[in-house]
């Protein structure tokens, strides 16, 4: 009895350990499913990242462990101080002596907490809960050039929230008079925390806004004066985002896509020289990239240096065999150049490649008929241009135009042109001198000479308002067919500006 006394004290004496034990090895078994998911997306993460150029390997591991540090006391600024928040926080040189306090005060908040966990269990499980989570997102794996992040806080902080009520909780049991100050506190903080996100919200209006403000709680690096140019861009402040472009060089003079946006800028302004020293800046740091060499093309383009275009957008389709966007530059240049029978065999290669581009078919079509005898494919590509792109304005008056000019009785259709014709005046553009001509075209052609003419004069008319003197001229040698009966035939000239970009239909 006496032994069997013993061995029950001693069960007694060893059960609460023991219990513990087991019940932590339970709670592990019980949870390796949700380790298992997280090491899973953590690999999914890593080598997505990876692949994508976003892991940056430049800065060494104790630069990304000081950071990491710095930011646990950063993050719990930020929740008891939630003001010049910014979308963006730039790495920043490490101040060691910082760091060093930085940890000294980790260690002293873990310790603390971790004596006071008998009475008061929930500051380590907050604390705890607080570092945790924040690991994945610290910086010790630097994705991105941000040094925190206020995304990053939401879930960590629970942890953190965690502490501070239930240690309110605790206070506030004691007595009458602390729980009217802890009422009063919450209501003060409320107030306090809704004026504060009141005015962060209006820093969101829009990005210029947004990317001042950044500017103006951070030290100001070469991302946000990007960003800001770009919404200056955007906002059609040209000169202003020239000047922010410069300053992001300032900062980073390696990145190439800065480079390549203060060109594309400049060749918008006309600033050529300047465009074209900023595109050799970016391919020299980019080193081939066909996006830019066809940016390049479209300024040489605009330059009126077609034989340097076409070196560029080859270029940009020896790096990138079937680039659309180069194909048909490169064909639409080729007609420009008197090359139809080349610009075609571009441009069908291009329209194989997207038979959805309305863009595309349009270009054929018309170095289809620059080309000459091929006016049913070029009615057939201006039908499809159409079909897709049913409220664009140009293929509905080349179509119509085509139709009531061609000498091919298979695609000749006056009354189906002039159908076309009416509809083309409806769509936004409708009131250019080119659909106004189209319009006369098909009036003479549907033996109306009378209307014909009042509108070729008026056609006439806009072209010079415009400035288009050439246009005007030949739509009066149309008019004075019409004075004497005579309908008109023939094909229209391919777009100067379709070789420059996809935005100058």
């Amino acid at each position: 009895r006496a032994g069997r006394t013993g061995d029950t004290r001693l069960r007694a004496e060893r059960g609460p350990s023991a219990a513990a034990a087991r019940s932590l090895v339970g709670l592990l078994r019980e949870k390796w499913a949700l380790f298992a998911l997280s090491a899973a997306a953590a690999a999914v993460t890593w080598t997505v990242q990876s692949h994508t150029g976003s892991v940056l390997h430049s800065i060494s591991l104790p630069q990304r462990l000081g950071n990491a540090a710095l930011s646990y006391w950063r993050y719990i600024g930020k929740l008891f101080r939630p003001d010049r928040l910014a979308p963006y926080y730039p790495l920043e040189p490490i101040r060691w002596a910082s760091v060093s306090l930085a940890l000294a005060g980790i260690v002293l908040v873990s310790l603390a907490v971790l004596r006071l966990r008998r009475s008061a269990p929930y500051l380590l499980t907050g604390w705890l809960w607080y570092l945790g989570t924040l690991v994945p997102v610290i910086g010790i794996v630097q994705v991105g050039r941000q040094a925190y992040a206020d995304r990053y806080t939401y879930i960590p902080c629970v942890g953190l929230l965690v502490a501070l009520v239930w240690g309110v909780a605790d206070l506030a049991r004691a007595r009458r008079a602390a729980r009217i100050a802890v009422t009063a506190a919450g209501l003060l903080a409320v107030t306090g925390l809704g004026l504060v996100t009141a005015r962060q919200v209006s820093f969101w209006r829009d990005s210029l806004t947004l990317f001042r403000h950044t500017l103006a709680v951070t030290h100001g690096d070469a991302f946000s004066h990007q960003s800001l140019a770009v919404a200056l861009a955007d906002a059609h402040h040209e000169q202003e985002a020239i000047a922010e472009y410069r300053r992001a060089i300032a900062a980073d003079s390696t990145r190439a896509d800065t480079h390549y946006e203060l060109a594309s800028i400049l060749a918008r302004e006309r600033r050529f020289s300047e465009a074209r020293r900023e595109f050799e800046s970016a391919e020299r740091l980019a080193g081939g990239d066909p996006e830019l060499a066809l940016r390049e093309g479209e300024v040489a383009v605009d330059q009126g240096d077609r034989a340097a275009a076409e070196a560029y957008f080859r270029r940009a389709l020896a790096l990138k065999p079937g680039y659309v966007e180069a194909l048909d530059r490169l064909g639409v240049l080729l007609a420009l150049r008197g090359r139809p029978s080349e610009a075609v065999t571009e441009l069908r290669l291009a329209s194989e490649w997207t038979p959805r581009d309305p863009q595309v078919h349009m270009h054929l079509a018309l170095a289809l008929l620059r080309l000459g005898g091929h006016d049913a494919e070029a009615a057939s590509h201006l039908r499809a241009a159409l079909r897709l792109e049913p409220g664009s304005v140009e293929p509905c008056n080349e179509l119509a135009w085509l139709l009531v000019t061609s000498s091919d009785p298979g695609v000749r259709d006056v009354n189906e042109g002039l159908r076309l014709s009416e509809r083309a005046l409806r769509l936004p553009g409708g009131a250019d001198a080119n659909v106004l001509d189209t319009r006369a075209a098909a009036l003479a052609a549907a033996e109306r000479f009378g209307e014909a003419g009042i509108v070729a004069v008026r056609a006439a008319a806009v072209a010079r308002g415009a400035g288009q003197d050439s246009l005007a001229r030949s739509i009066e040698a149309h008019a004075a067919l019409f004075g004497r009966g005579l309908a008109v035939g023939g094909t229209r000239a391919m777009p100067k500006g379709a070789a420059g970009g996809r935005g100058t239909r």
